[in-house]
């Protein structure tokens, strides 16, 4: 539905493509031609959001294309190219968004361990003893009860 509303409102923006050349000849005189814009804003920031790379002089020919009845210039028809060209560019944004997560935590892991109060175990665990016990210590076979604390709050 969203890649159909783009389409339709990158073919209004098409049809008054002379209006973007000169927009003080537009002129807005009934619902039709305000929706119509407004469907123009909306598809065209919707454009700007996914897929701002968008050779626009192609996009517009192929919905002027459309709107002519003119055949396309090349087809796809399960949109898999398409669909395709969205999904890898999903997938290498989120892998650059998980790279800098990743490196901020290893950032942040790298400073919390200099912290005097802050323990290390062998596997990395990091952990800090807020008030030390005065009961016998656990060892690795012990059952202990443990009480996590809401520190988000």
């Amino acid at each position: 539905m969203k890649k159909g509303l783009i389409i339709l409102g990158a073919g209004l923006l098409l049809s008054s493509a002379t209006v973007a050349q000169a927009p003080t000849q537009m002129k807005i005189t009934n619902k039709v031609d305000s929706v119509s814009y407004l469907v123009g804003l909306n598809i065209g920031a919707s454009i700007l959001k996914d897929f701002s790379e968008a050779n626009v002089e192609i996009l517009l020919a192929a919905i002027q294309d459309v709107i002519n009845g003119k055949p396309p210039k090349c087809n796809d028809p399960s949109n898999s190219v398409m669909n395709s060209y969205f999904q890898n560019k999903a997938q290498a944004m989120s892998e650059k968004e998980n790279a800098a997560s990743k490196a901020e935590g290893e950032k942040f892991m790298a400073e919390n361990r200099k912290k005097p109060n802050i323990k290390v175990t062998a596997s990395g665990l990091q952990y800090e003893v807020i008030t030390e016990g005065t009961g016998e210590k656990p060892t690795a076979t012990s059952k202990v009860k443990v009480q996590n604390l809401d520190l988000t709050k």
